[in-house]
């Protein structure tokens, strides 16, 4: 996770997007191990980080920032069903998936 504030230097969506009542967070979120892979367990596992982030380590965290790739929709789904709302796209410009689409 990273805290996302509004003066970063970050995707124009995101700064759109930015809390205004609380605080906003990134979240980077895979499974490492591919044995875990199709066993139904990363939007459970999604779930809760966010509920345990919220109750113990930022009470304010009432946004997350995820982006999955674009031709990534196991992702995508995963991340509906853990309550994520699609709110648009864009490309990364810097770090190792510059030039990906989210």
């Amino acid at each position: 996770t990273a805290k996302v504030n509004k003066n970063d230097d970050c995707p124009e969506i995101w700064q759109d997007h930015i809390s205004t009542t609380g605080a906003t967070y990134s979240i980077d979120f895979g499974i490492g191990n591919i044995k875990y892979l199709g066993k139904k367990l990363a939007t459970p596992t999604l779930k809760l980080f966010t509920k345990f982030f919220q109750e113990k380590i930022d009470p304010s965290a009432d946004t997350f920032f995820i982006d999955p790739a674009e031709h990534n929709p196991r992702a995508k789904h995963v991340y509906e069903q853990a309550g994520f709302k699609m709110v648009g796209g864009f490309e990364m410009d810097i770090g190792v998936f510059k030039g990906e689409q989210t």
